[in-house]
């Protein structure tokens, strides 16, 4: 399973300064649900992972999108579990990365973990995921934990990751609410 997007990393020459306008809203529309497969499926090619021992499907669960003119430019996937917010991805299609949209879905991620009221938000990020790293660093999270090995165990072997480093490890960031 070679990752084919470069998730967050947009070459400066095109970079897009010019607003965008986009709602951001939960996911409800079957159109709307089967753009946010796609853009997983292109991203990772798979809608279903591992996570601390557990199976998630983006299908099954609950999804904010950044909708423009009926398309699905982003999404992030969460679930509630116990007294924390579980959050699988964030995803931006690659055109709209560096225009704000992660930040306003992570942002409502934050709004939605506040209502339910827990105690914090889990999100995975692998080893080579270079940009989301910083992301969610930016934004507050902290490393909370490390499964050495996940990406062997969840696919047989090493695999070629973003920038192409070495997947070998899953890391857990923390944002206290």
């Amino acid at each position: 399973m070679a990752k084919k997007l470069f998730i967050g990393y947009v070459h400066p020459d095109r970079i897009k300064t010019e607003p965008i306008d986009y709602v951001i809203k939960d996911a409800g529309s079957f159109e709307e649900k089967k753009q946010i497969e796609k853009l997983c499926l292109d991203t990772y090619e798979e809608l279903d992972f591992i996570e601390r021992g557990k199976w998630y499907d983006v299908r099954k669960m609950n999804n904010v999108i950044a909708l423009k003119d009926k398309n699905v430019l982003g999404f992030a996937s969460w679930i509630k579990e116990k007294k924390e917010l579980f959050l699988l991805a964030i995803l931006v299609k690659p055109n709209y990365q560096r225009r704000g949209i992660a930040t306003a879905l992570l942002n409502k991620i934050k709004e939605i973990a506040s209502d339910l009221i827990v105690q914090n938000i889990i999100v995975p990020i692998s080893n080579d995921d270079l940009v989301s790293y910083v992301f969610y660093q930016m934004n507050g999270f902290r490393i909370s934990g490390i499964d050495i090995g996940l990406p062997v165990k969840r696919h047989g072997k090493e695999e070629t990751g973003f920038w192409g480093l070495p997947c070998r490890d899953e890391f857990y960031l923390e944002y206290k609410i």
